[in-house]
């Protein structure tokens, strides 16, 4: 209902996002007119995530769910567009073209981004045991109200372990000085400026404001996440 009010004659698509691998509503977002890109560089590997869109595109940024370094894909059913991503992904050898940004992966970050993809499935589980175990062990300090948890959704995709607190600096900070490294998951380019048209945005606003990302990746061995989880219960103990 969000995205479909704040469509204008000027708007060329919608890009829905899988953020922190929770399913878009895709099948809403495709009735409401423009073009659906659809970001899958958040979730990978299930039934409502990827192919549900007139593009898919996705991220193997270092931090992503297929960490090859740099670089990405794009997907499409239709040869038109297939074709076109082609011609945008080469400078040379073509017309000029202000369009073209000749920034392509590497052959050794797609070799990465190869075996990731293979291993895929594997890491995927392994991000759901880490969320468990997150989710296990911070259970009573949520039902206090030290802070808020995830929702365990059917079909999501651990890509990130979110918890919501009052302020997310003061947690940075202590967590830093306990030698865990957390970040905010979302941040305000606005302040920034820019030629973007930007209208309220009051899902990203509070989450930008309240949400703490845990470390949650493939290699984070299970010493290393139990120390995670007794840092965070000790900075909320102290705060409870």
């Amino acid at each position: 209902a969000a995205a479909e009010k704040a469509l204008t004659p000027r708007t060329k698509a919608v890009i829905a996002v899988h953020s922190f691998g929770i399913a878009a509503d895709m099948a809403a977002l495709s009735k409401i007119g423009p073009p659906l890109i659809e970001d899958c560089a958040h979730g990978l590997m299930e039934s409502n995530m990827g192919g549900q869109g007139d593009v898919t595109i996705t991220s193997f940024y270092t931090t992503k769910l297929v960490a090859a370094g740099e670089g990405g894909a794009v997907l499409a059913d239709d040869p038109a567009i297939a074709a076109a991503v082609r011609a945008a992904r080469d400078y040379g050898d073509q017309h000029a073209s202000a369009l073209r940004q000749n920034d392509k992966i590497t052959d050794l970050c797609a070799a990465l981004a190869r075996i990731q993809l293979a291993r895929l499935p594997e890491m995927i589980e392994r991000r759901a045991e880490m969320a468990r175990a997150y989710l296990n062990s911070f259970s009573a300090l949520s039902e206090k109200g030290v802070f808020t948890l995830p929702q365990d959704i059917p079909g999501r995709v651990w890509y990130r372990f979110c918890i919501g607190v009052e302020d997310v600096g003061e947690w940075i900070t202590k967590l830093d000085r306990k030698g865990v490294i957390a970040d905010r998951p979302v941040w305000d380019w606005r302040e920034e400026g820019g030629p973007a048209r930007l209208g309220p945005c009051p899902a990203a606003d509070a989450a930008h404001q309240s949400l703490l990302s845990l470390p949650l990746y493939p290699s984070l061995s299970r010493q290393e996440q139990k120390q995670v989880c007794v840092a965070v219960g000790a900075i909320a103990g102290a705060m409870a």
